[in-house]
């Protein structure tokens, strides 16, 4: 089960593959249910280990996760959780591995993200090297009076 206090609900994961939430034992139902319970294919059950997992895979990087980044830890692992969902219980061929490889992609990202913010304490603002600084050298002297559309 879950091993931290902010952990993704099944909820939570249905967000991201709410497909993969419909009652599995209601044939021609597609209707989303918004969480996985014991008829959906996968069951709760199974999504919870992977929600463990997930979460896991989320405190091994990040160590213990600063209060005001607990919000965010929830949504990585529950993208996380999502993945492997898609990944591990494939309904069809196709874009469902598309899906799965980009939320996948996302989750590592967002990972990284949150080591850095864990790191910083929770507050994270914007590094002045990581802002972009343009410099442009002076105009040629013989356009400086000329405005731009006249150059053709």
């Amino acid at each position: 089960m879950p091993t931290a206090p902010w952990a993704p609900t099944l909820q939570d994961v249905g967000d991201y593959v709410t497909s993969r939430t419909v009652d599995a034992a209601t044939p021609g139902d597609d209707t989303p249910l918004g969480t996985f319970t014991e008829d959906t294919y996968p069951t709760a059950e199974q999504v919870d280990r992977l929600i463990a997992g997930a979460t896991s895979w989320v405190l091994n990087v990040t160590g213990p996760v600063v209060t005001d980044l607990e919000e965010t830890a929830r949504d990585v692992a529950a993208m996380r959780a999502a993945a492997l969902v898609e990944m591990s219980y494939p309904v069809r061929d196709g874009d469902l591995d598309e899906v799965a490889t980009l939320l996948l992609e996302q989750s590592r990202s967002a990972r990284d993200e949150l080591v850095i913010a864990n790191r910083a304490g929770g507050s994270v603002g914007i590094s002045p090297t990581a802002a972009p600084a343009f410099s442009f050298p002076d105009a040629a002297p013989w356009c400086r009076d000329q405005p731009a559309w006249r150059w053709r």
